[in-house]
């Protein structure tokens, strides 16, 4: 089953593929006796959220992370298995020194009484 909800993909079921398309994702989903097979360029997408057994190329690994879509991985219960992000960002440390910044601001911000 794949749901689109804004600018994010859930992909759930067992059988299901990701891959890259010269420069789009390709998505089969299997359903039954079917094949479905949906193409779109992986700037039209935030996030794409995979729940279940789902085969992804490394290629198109590749190609989300270049384009900065976040790639998250949940069981089906739902809990948070993996997220994958990019080797070169600093992502949280960004966000650590961001909440430490903030937190000095907050501390050391002088109050008028």
């Amino acid at each position: 089953m794949i749901e689109r909800h804004l600018r994010n993909i859930i992909l759930s079921g067992f059988g299901n593929q990701i891959r890259k398309e010269n420069d789009l994702v390709k998505i089969v989903v299997k359903e039954e006796n079917d094949e479905k097979t949906f193409r779109f360029s992986p700037h039209e997408v935030e996030q794409i959220i995979i729940a279940g057994e789902t085969s992804v190329t490394s290629g198109v690994i590749r190609l989300l992370l270049e384009n900065n879509v976040d790639l998250v991985f949940v069981q089906h219960r739902p809990n948070f298995f993996a997220r994958v992000i990019r080797g070169d960002s600093n992502l949280i440390t960004d966000l650590w020194r961001k909440q430490i910044n903030l937190l000095m601001f907050c501390v050391l911000k002088p109050t008028f009484e």
